[in-house]
């Protein structure tokens, strides 16, 4: 049995930073902290050179990376996306599914379904995401407007998705007809809700929450906006601490000052940071595709030929260094953004997001230039 001593590090936890400590791992587990100075003599010490040391990412929207996507619906393809993000830190994610058709849409789950069983990837891929196709074709952004259906018109689909236990997050839009329904039927499966690509205003965004929606799918993006008489979709989210808010923080999706505003309306508990990387991370500058769509990746940025935004081109430890640095909340809150707060909001917190004792021994270790020294997942060092 592997046990590890963690020590010279200054360990990020949601109550503090805490120093002269050493966090203590056996096997793929987390069995607690000790003073760096009584750690047990059967444990190998590993020295973090005065880093931070964090949880592992959870990224809770994140379509590909390296040139492959969820919807390539390939164990392979699946495979190459976790080893990507896992290299840059992310040590659980939730591959996420684009608007297609029915066929895509299924196959793709099925590959998410399949690698989950797998050795390499079990406790890194936790379950699928389909953002839509129940989306709000006004709002589409980049998902292509011929896949996009109102849950009423296509209730023999969604009951077939919500048959796979593979599915835990779907976003949609809750002002179209049938999403109670849907909605409804996912809370009872212990599926969670977000709403996204929508115009959803103040009293539908209330009356979704008690249907279980309980999340806002990349806030701001592809919904509507705030006006001083009225919220929006956003400005609702922003408003209500019942939602949890995703937030791209690419520094291209959303304005530093308005990154800042979230962060301070949501917080460290309800603010949770999401790469959206589709299969530009990672790649040169170039074409590639998103849903059959050709996608053009040019100085960072990942548009559609029509100029649309496309998901984003970074990685979730590059989502914790811009929030850390272009606002003021710091490292230890962008960390907790990252880590806690989606494990929270999937109700998976008990095995992930924390080093609490009893955790997945998930662990990134962070240089004071925030960029990421060592990754370890279930307590084997990947980088």
């Amino acid at each position: 049995m592997a046990k590890l001593a963690f020590y010279n590090a200054r360990l990020i936890t949601p109550e503090e930073l805490v120093l002269d400590a050493a966090l203590l791992v056996q096997d793929t587990r987390i069995l607690g902290m000790v003073s760096a100075n009584s750690v047990p003599d059967e444990y190998a010490p590993i020295d973090l050179e005065g880093c931070w040391l964090s949880p592992g990412f959870v990224d809770i929207h994140v379509h590909g990376a390296g040139g492959v996507d969820t919807l390539d619906a390939e164990y392979k393809a699946i495979q190459s996306l976790v080893a990507k993000h896992l290299y840059h830190g992310t040590t659980a994610l939730y591959p996420t599914v684009v608007s297609a058709s029915p066929r895509q849409t299924m196959a793709a789950l099925l590959a998410v379904q399949d690698a989950m069983k797998q050795e390499p990837l079990c406790g890194k891929v936790l379950g699928a995401h389909l953002e839509g196709p129940f989306l709000n074709p006004a709002f589409c952004g980049a998902h292509e407007i011929i896949h996009l259906r109102n849950p009423a018109d296509c209730v023999d689909e969604w009951q077939k998705y919500l048959q796979e236990p593979v599915v835990k997050l779907i976003t949609l839009a809750p002002e179209l007809t049938g999403s109670e329904e849907l909605s409804r039927a996912a809370t009872a499966k212990g599926i969670r809700l977000a709403v996204g690509h929508s115009g959803a205003d103040y009293d539908q965004l209330q009356e979704a929450r008690t249907w279980g929606v309980n999340q806002c799918s990349h806030i701001f993006n592809a919904m509507l906006g705030i006006h001083h008489r009225d919220p929006g979709t956003a400005g609702t989210i922003l408003a209500m601490d019942a939602y949890y808010a995703q937030i791209i923080a690419d520094g291209v999706h959303l304005h530093p000052a308005l990154l800042h505003i979230i962060a301070r309306c949501k917080g460290a508990e309800r603010g949770i940071l999401v790469s959206d990387a589709i299969r530009t991370a990672g790649m040169p500058e170039g074409e590639y595709t998103l849903g059959g769509r050709t996608v053009v990746l040019k100085g960072g940025e990942a548009r559609t030929v029509e100029g649309s935004l496309a998901g984003s081109n970074i990685f979730l430890a590059d989502a914790v260094r811009n929030l850390a640095k272009l606002t003021s909340v710091g490292l230890q809150t962008a960390v907790q953004m990252a880590t806690l707060t989606p494990a929270k909001a999937m109700g998976i917190e008990n095995s992930k997001g924390s080093l609490n004792k009893g955790r997945d021994a998930d662990l990134v270790v962070i240089g004071d230039d925030l960029r990421i020294r060592q990754v370890w997942s279930r307590g084997k060092q990947i980088r």
